[in-house]
């Protein structure tokens, strides 16, 4: 029989009744209901902008982005155990059009005069079996930059196999769940952005998408820092060589222990192409950079040794230079115990 004038909506819910279904349906049963339902991952692909010192060099650029990937409501490190790598394809105008980045920020910095879409082939952890995802993220050159979003289903199944399963969502109550906050001054090092100054007028903060602010912290013994490699560029005259040259300086950056990076960091061996003369050179603390000159771009290997009392192997980290206007930088993460880290904090 119909019930007149009942709407099932505006029903009240009865609270006890629901409490006992629930603890009279088996365990396993939940689990397994659980398990059929997909995985939902929101990929947020995001992008800063600072304008570049006006310079009367026609080669130079005038603004500056950087460009990374997060999963939303996933700290860093855990998105890289979903993420293997992301592949940048640029305009083509870029020498270098197609750009592979790491974990844990996949993120990407160039200069240029104008903005354009970018498009991201995001490559999952291969025992997830998910096949590479294409997000199309159009650069907007503003303080504030731009956001683009792509759901991911995700088989529940393959999630257990390799583990997955346990990884702990950011509970929805924490603040970094705000859609944007202030971000740390140190993730602006890793991702290679100046710390933005607070104008006099305000009291707010550059914001960012939160999905992106390191976790500095993590619990337990094991401590992952950044490790970030890049080359500065300038370009020399043709008046001055006769031809034209690229004068590029690599550097070794830990943005949340800088001040420690001389301790920390005991040389690095830089390995250039082949055909240069010579091929490997060794900085010293406190001096690590490395300064040359090339006509053409190559990828240049970096291995860091680093000071016995860390307990790590070297760290072998490939960039490929980058002849624009405030050059470009290669990232990766370091994981080590607190209790050695503590001597260099």
């Amino acid at each position: 029989a119909r019930l007149h004038g009942f709407d099932p909506k505006a029903a009240p819910p009865n609270a006890d009744l629901a409490a006992k279904i629930a603890a009279n349906v088996p365990q396993d049963m939940v689990a397994q209901r659980r398990c059929q339902n997909p995985h939902m991952l929101e990929l947020v692909v995001s992008n800063l902008h600072q304008e570049m010192p006006q310079r009367t060099d026609y080669r130079a650029n005038a603004s500056k982005w950087t460009l990374w990937v997060a999963l939303r409501g996933f700290a860093n490190e855990h998105t890289a155990t979903f993420i293997e790598k992301v592949v940048y394809e640029l305009h083509p105008t870029f020498k270098q059009r197609f750009v592979t980045v790491h974990p844990p920020f996949f993120s990407l910095c160039r200069c240029g005069w104008t903005a354009f879409t970018v498009r991201c082939h995001i490559h999952w952890n291969a025992m997830l079996g998910m096949p590479p995802m294409q997000v199309d993220h159009k650069l907007v050159f503003e303080p504030h930059g731009n956001q683009t979003t792509n759901l991911a289903e995700i088989d529940p199944v393959a999630m257990q196999t390799v583990g997955l399963d346990v990884v702990q969502r950011i509970p929805n109550s924490a603040p970094q769940q705000e859609p944007a906050i202030g971000l740390h001054p140190r993730a602006f090092g890793a991702l290679a952005l100046d710390v933005p100054q607070r104008e006099a007028a305000s009291n707010s903060r550059a914001k960012l998408p939160s999905k992106c602010t390191p976790q500095w912290l993590p619990p337990g013994d094991c401590h992952s820092f950044e490790v970030v490699v890049g080359n500065h560029h300038k370009c020399l005259s043709e008046e001055a060589v006769g031809d034209l040259l690229h004068e590029w300086t690599m550097y070794v950056m830990l943005p949340e222990f800088q001040k420690s990076k001389w301790r920390m960091i005991e040389c690095v061996v830089y390995n250039l192409h082949p055909l240069c003369s010579p091929a490997t050179y060794t900085k010293r603390s406190p001096k690590l950079e490395l300064t040359s000159l090339s006509r053409e771009s190559f990828s240049i290997t970096c291995n860091i040794h680093w000071n016995p009392a860390l307990g790590l192997q070297p760290t072998a980290v490939v960039h490929d230079l980058v002849f624009a206007e405030g050059g470009g930088h290669t990232s990766t993460t370091v994981g080590v115990s607190t209790r050695r880290l503590q001597f260099f904090a």
